[in-house]
């Protein structure tokens, strides 16, 4: 047989099979539907249950056409099909290879396959997860639980690693569901998150929600409802430990920080001022860090405490506020000391204009931030149409251009002068802040706030440097507050250099005596001020951020009444660690490396006082390691040299909470090491020691080595 003669047989057997198609598809479409059971899942790995058998021997494209055609509820033209199964095949050949494929499946499937001319669509018999689904969480009327039982049908992805390679339409066509479908879930989770919430069901909420978050975790809005639930739960450790999870993803994913709505969230629930369920919340916008005559329903806020211990401190910034215009008056001081609180006393009383920003220790990686922050803070002052229009007349178009790549908002037009000088780009930015606040300056005194500027990055403290130079003789005055820092961070550098210049004022704080603390009991309670200067003392350690939240929390257990009477008896001799504080404490922790936290674990079973060789040795870290972790610590504040080989902690309140952070079987470890370590440190002075010693051990569960030294 010839070439030829095969080719022709070929067409012929082709004809004879078309038209036996042909008879099938007119009986098929005749016949009355079985009673056959048909079900097609398509959310997760597709399947195909005949009588809720697999069904076997189906080809992929078989398998795609009726993917296809499942999902559609309405007739699909059969038409619709040639290009979106077969796109590189001529029209006659696509037609023969479907009419061959319907042959197939009808063969398979019987009369669950319907055939209506040249329409086809599944029998409505037939089960498909995915119409179920999407019926259900389209209708936003759809009951709670039926929504639940919905949500159950997902079991992954559209057609989980299903494709075709040779039919990109499809593909198409499979990826847009495939989203749809995840869009479907995401908010049918959000619905009945939403749902649990309503009724106090915090966990089932959260369960709901971290189900959402396996399709995408970079759904901030989801984790910020996340952060809020834990709060509401009760945990907020575990918003804080969320937090601090999202930052990490955010960075590492993006290369960005949490959103402000986020961070502003974040700040609410360290300090425990978020609305707990019931109350009315409003957390619309970043608290601002110097909104002095904000107070919170929640308690005492510290600008509605005397302001007490400061006179000198304050009387010298007035001072500096008439004689340092171009320099930098720096506040500097431990954590919780009250730098911020100073500066926004001094602000409040000089009558100034005053902008703030913050450097944020999350925002690091973002440039100009506190300056872009106190920029647009102008922006919500009553008075700001009338100071933006001074500004607009008063400075050049090419220096309002500028200004606009810091604060787009500003600048309407799409024209950029910024070709009408050849300063280089930074140095141009520099010079329109420098003449922004210059032409401030001359309605009224400037003061230019920055908080935290340890954690400054240095495109910040390279426009500081400049702007400090280059307003000398201008009525404004730049203050900053900042915690001790080490010789080798950004900061260091620039005041080094300001203070060759004699462009640096220092303000140095310490804590509050128990005098200042006892003006705040006098006001607090007349009658009872004594016992309560001592709780208040004893308990803050002269802190005024933690003797503010103590007051609160004094308000809030019912010590202290609003006529000024105390409930002595409520008074305990035991520390008080109040939320707020335990939760910045936490968020601190969450932060550290893995040796600072190791060495820090070690110092809270030593004590508050400690010698680095016992804790290097009690956290069984490398020696270096453990230098690492204490230089950490005393970067971010926690701990800080005493006179001879000795540290302290900042406040005992760390010691406590550290200490409740470590699980029993490890607490009991450390102390055991720590007692081996005080042997070995003052193995000739052992007697010197042997009360603490007999102590460790026993916290250890080792009393046949407590016993020699009790």
């Amino acid at each position: 047989m010839t070439h030829q003669t095969i080719s022709n047989h070929g067409l012929v057997r082709a004809a004879e099979e078309d038209r036996g198609l042909r008879v099938w598809e007119i009986e098929a479409a005749s016949r009355a539907i079985t009673d056959c059971h048909f079900a097609v899942q398509l959310l997760g790995r597709p399947e195909l249950l005949l009588d809720r058998e697999p069904v076997q021997g189906v080809r992929r494209k078989a398998r795609a056409l009726l993917y296809y055609v499942a999902v559609h509820p309405a007739l699909i033209p059969r038409e619709r099909l040639l290009p979106l199964l077969w796109p590189n095949v001529d029209r006659p050949a696509a037609q023969h290879t479907l009419r061959a494929t319907l042959y197939e499946l009808h063969k398979t499937l019987g009369d669950a396959l319907i055939i209506d001319k040249d329409m086809l669509s599944l029998s409505p018999a037939t089960e498909v997860d995915a119409r179920r689904f999407d019926n259900c969480l389209s209708d936003p009327a759809t009951d709670p639980e039926l929504l639940n039982a919905a949500l159950t049908l997902y079991r992954g992805d559209f057609l989980d690693g299903f494709s075709l390679p040779d039919a990109p339409e499809f593909d198409g066509w499979v990826a847009a569901e495939r989203e749809r479908y995840r869009h479907l879930a995401i908010r049918g989770l959000a619905r009945l998150a939403d749902h649990h919430e309503r009724r106090g069901r915090f966990d089932d909420a959260l369960d709901a929600l971290n189900r959402a978050l396996e399709f995408d975790p970079l759904q901030e809005d989801v984790q910020r409802t996340c952060l809020r639930l834990h709060y509401l739960a009760g945990d907020q450790s575990g918003a804080i430990r969320r937090y601090e999870q999202l930052r990490k993803l955010l960075d590492e994913e993006m290369g960005v920080p949490p959103m402000a709505e986020t961070q502003a969230l974040y700040e609410a629930i360290i300090t425990d001022t978020l609305p707990r369920a019931g109350e009315k919340q409003t957390m619309s916008h970043r608290p601002s860090r110097l909104t002095l005559s904000a107070s919170s329903s929640r308690g005492p806020t510290s600008a509605s405490l005397p302001f007490v211990g400061r006179d000198a401190e304050l009387k010298a910034l007035h001072a500096m506020f008439s004689e340092c215009a171009g320099q930098l008056v720096l506040i500097e001081g431990r954590p919780v000391v009250g730098k911020t609180r100073l500066a926004e006393e001094f602000i409040r009383e000089s009558g100034a204009l005053a902008i703030s920003g913050v450097a944020h220790e999350l925002e690091q990686n973002l440039p100009y931030q506190p300056i872009i922050e106190a920029l647009r803070g102008l922006t919500s002052r009553p008075d700001w149409r009338a100071l933006e229009s001074t500004l607009r007349r008063s400075l050049a178009p090419v220096w309002w251009d500028e200004i606009g790549r810091l604060l787009p908002e500003l600048v309407a037009s799409s024209v950029s002068h910024q070709q009408a000088t050849s300063m280089p780009d930074d140095r141009r930015l520099w010079e329109a802040v420098n003449q922004f606040l210059r032409t401030l300056s001359r309605k009224q005194p400037v003061i230019v706030f920055l908080d935290d500027l340890h954690w400054a990055n240095a495109s910040t403290l390279g426009m500081l440097g400049y702007l400090f130079r280059q307003t000398a003789g201008e009525d404004i005055t730049f203050v900053a507050a900042t915690r001790y820092f080490s010789s080798r961070s950004p900061v260091a550098a620039l005041l080094q250099v300001l203070t060759r210049q004699e462009l640096l004022v220092r303000v140095s704080l310490t804590f509050l005596q128990p005098d200042d603390v006892a003006s705040v009991a006098r006001h607090l309670s007349p009658d009872n001020a004594h016992v309560l200067t001592d709780w208040l003392m004893r308990n803050s350690e002269g802190s005024p951020y933690v003797l503010t939240e103590l007051v609160r929390h004094a308000r809030e257990s019912g010590i202290l009444r609003a006529d000024g009477e105390v409930n002595l008896s409520a008074l305990s001799g035991s520390r008080v660690v109040p939320r707020a504080v335990q939760n910045r404490i936490l968020a601190r922790l969450e932060r550290l490396s893995e040796p600072a936290r190791r060495v820090l674990e070690a110092v809270a079973v030593r004590g508050r006082n400690f010698e680095f060789d016992v804790v290097a040795q009690a956290s069984a870290l490398p020696e270096n390691a453990a230098l690492d972790g204490i230089d950490e610590l005393q970067a971010v504040g926690l701990i800080y040299p005493l006179d001879g080989p000795l540290w302290t902690l900042v406040l005992g309140l760390v010691e406590d909470v550290v200490h409740s952070q470590i699980a029993p079987a490890r607490r009991q470890l450390l102390h055991r090491r720590v007692a081996e370590a005080l042997e070995n440190v003052y193995r000739t002075r052992l007697g010197s020691i042997a009360n603490q010693l007999a102590w460790h051990f026993e916290q250890g569960n080792a009393p046949e080595r407590a016993a020699p030294y009790a």
